[in-house]
């Protein structure tokens, strides 16, 4: 019997030093960042999708989030600028996730 794979959505607060970042390159210097720290394998386990990119939300599997997690909080520049992400709330759900 085949589980169904469960999701979590991340919301990420991205907070640059100079200009506004798009959201687009963020994601995918996130993927970068969880593959150096990870692997080719772990990030593919995480199944790291972009969702939203107003407000930023990121989905990934479940048993994963803490890959995911590291890789936001290793993450410290964009297109060579400087800037800080955080994860602002983990939800099981799109709906909760888009709530304030």
């Amino acid at each position: 019997m085949k589980t169904r794979d469960r999701r979590r959505y991340l919301v990420l607060c991205v907070h640059p030093e100079e200009v506004e970042l798009r959201p687009v390159r963020v994601f995918e210097e996130l993927r970068r960042v969880v593959a150096r720290l990870h692997g080719e394998h772990g990030l593919s386990l995480t199944s790291l999708s972009l969702v939203y990119e107003e407000p930023l939300i990121v989905r990934c599997s479940h048993r994963y989030v803490d890959l995911v997690r590291s890789g936001v909080a290793a993450l410290r520049e964009v297109d060579g600028r400087r800037c800080m992400v955080h994860v602002a709330k983990c939800s099981g759900t799109l709906r909760r996730a888009l709530r304030s």
